[in-house]
């Protein structure tokens, strides 16, 4: 693959054993998100390999999106007085203000979660 500094954030993405010499890697920012359909092959269902982790089974000719995973956060449930982490969830902006939005952990309600404006825009 290619050589790449350090301190860029982005991703490399190598087809795994290519048919042809012409299948190169490519560099993307890590910030995009990446939406692939695989073709028919030889198998019951194709195979996609993340970062040298375990491979997981994909299915063929459906996309497949990958995207960086959001950070996780800390919410607290006023209801259920308890506090839990959550990296599923919207990032909302009102009068100038940030949230994070996520279901509380019993799903029956939105738990929020102010943000700095920093935060804010990174997380949309």
């Amino acid at each position: 693959g290619p050589i790449i500094h350090p301190e860029l954030d982005v991703w490399t993405i190598l087809p795994m054993l290519p048919q042809s010499i012409s299948s190169r890697p490519f560099v993307i920012s890590s910030n995009e998100q990446v939406k692939v359909n695989l073709l028919q092959g030889p198998l019951e269902s194709a195979k996609i390999c993340a970062d040298g982790q375990e491979d997981i089974s994909a299915p063929y000719l459906e996309d497949i999106k990958i995207s960086k995973m959001k950070d996780k956060l800390s919410f607290y449930d006023v209801k259920s007085k308890s506090k839990f982490e959550s990296n599923e969830y919207d990032v909302r902006e009102k009068k100038g203000r940030y949230f994070a939005v996520t279901k509380s952990q019993s799903g029956s309600h939105e738990c929020w979660r102010v943000l700095s404006k920093a935060d804010g825009e990174r997380l949309k």
